[in-house]
């Protein structure tokens, strides 16, 4: 073979070993697949986020959780869960730690760009507590104010939060020196959902209310964008779940 013929066909050997690189692992196995083999489907949730989710040694309870335990009797299998921070739910699903994921993460553009997501099971509204007889409920009326924040406000609440003008956010692992900040003054609300605003209700010297024009969130079931059977079956279940009445039931018992 002549030297110009040779730099040739090396060429093309290069050529298809750049084209097939990437595939020359091992293909990524179907999730659903693999829960029905195994007969399990692993799912993360936030593991301190009561009455939706919470972890408590090893054992996991909440309305999301028995909806995906209800998911899980659906496709026939166990369900195995995995408590994570709201910030680590997408991660859990894409390092292979779970295969869906559910807790209040609420429908975005961003998010189904990076994950594919199911139909919407539940949805919610956002809160903001403040002193009794202040009724500022919209965002606009916290403009260059400190406001706390939940840590598990979703990405498009963040955003909106985050977006007032002018604003300082406090984020708050938990609610619980909420009340002595705001009538302290070191902020002047806090935002949060139906959950830890019910709680906060209750404190003589604290109210909620829904903030205004701010539509309800869309909570959905993540999971890798490579698994649109897994996707297309859950979209099924909660569709037909929801035709039933059953969805209803088991999101607010």
């Amino acid at each position: 073979m002549g030297l110009k013929k040779m730099r040739i066909a090396v060429g093309i050997v290069l050529l298809a070993v750049l084209a097939t690189g990437c595939s020359s692992g091992e293909k990524r196995a179907d999730s659903l697949e693999l829960i029905q083999k195994n007969g399990v489907m692993s799912v993360a949730v936030p593991g301190n986020n009561s009455p939706y989710s919470a972890m408590s040694q090893g054992a996991a309870s909440g309305t999301e959780v028995e909806f995906a335990k209800k998911l899980g009797e659906k496709l026939g299998v166990q369900v195995r869960f995995t408590g994570v921070e709201p910030s680590g739910l997408e991660q859990a699903v894409l390092d292979g730690s779970a295969q869906i994921a559910l807790g209040r993460i609420a429908w975005s553009d961003g998010l189904k760009n990076r994950m594919a997501v199911s139909t919407a099971y539940d949805t919610g509204r956002l809160f903001v507590v403040t002193a009794k007889g202040n009724f500022s409920c919209t965002t606009g009326a916290f403009a260059s104010a400190a406001v706390g924040a939940s840590q598990m406000l979703s990405e498009p609440a963040g955003i909106l939060v985050n977006g007032i003008d002018g604003v300082t956010v406090v984020r708050y692992d938990s609610p619980d020196t909420v009340e002595e900040d705001i009538l302290s003054g070191k902020i002047q609300g806090y935002f949060c959902y139906e959950n830890q605003a019910g709680e906060l209700m209750k404190r003589a010297s604290l109210q909620a209310q829904s903030v205004s024009g701010v539509l309800a969130e869309q909570y959905v079931v993540v999971m890798d964008q490579a698994d649109e059977n897994l996707k297309n079956q859950i979209d099924g279940m909660i569709g037909q779940m929801a035709e039933s009445g059953e969805l209803e039931e088991l999101m607010n018992p």
